[in-house]
C-alpha cells in the first residue's frame, strides 16, 4: 500500500507541474505577434559598398533589394517563430533568423540591422 500511495503521489506531482509549465508558458499567437511587431520595418546591410535591405510591410508583404536592378517582392509569415519569406512568382520558403533582443535579422550568413 505505502508503494502504491508514493507512486500516486509522484504521478501527481508530475502532472501538476506539467500543466504548470503548459499554462504558464507563452502561447503561440503571443510569440507571433512579438515576433511580427518585431520584424515590420526596414532592414539593411552594407556589402561591397552597397546597401542591401529587406523591407517587410504590416500586411505581409515586403521588398528586398540586393542591387539598384535587383528589387524583388515577397510575401512573408512567421513559422516555428522564425520570418518565412515566399517570393511572388515562386513556391519556394526561405526561412531567416530573427533576434529582436540583438536587432539582428540573419539572412543566408549576411546580418541586417533595422533602420
Amino acid at each position: 500500500m505505502r508503494k502504491y500511495f508514493s507512486f500516486l503521489v509522484f504521478s501527481t506531482s508530475i502532472l501538476l507541474f506539467l500543466g504548470c509549465s503548459q499554462s504558464c508558458s507563452k502561447s503561440d499567437t503571443e510569440t507571433t505577434d512579438s515576433a511580427t511587431s518585431c520584424l515590420v520595418g526596414t532592414w539593411s546591410v552594407v556589402e561591397n559598398t552597397f546597401t542591401k535591405s529587406f523591407t517587410f510591410n504590416a500586411n505581409n508583404t515586403g521588398t528586398e533589394v540586393q542591387a539598384a536592378d535587383d528589387v524583388r517582392s515577397f510575401t512573408w509569415s512567421i513559422k516555428d517563430g522564425k520570418p518565412t519569406v515566399v517570393y511572388v512568382n515562386e513556391l519556394t520558403e526561405w526561412q531567416f533568423t530573427l533576434s529582436c533582443e540583438s536587432n539582428r535579422l540573419t539572412v543566408f550568413g549576411l546580418v541586417y540591422t533595422k533602420l
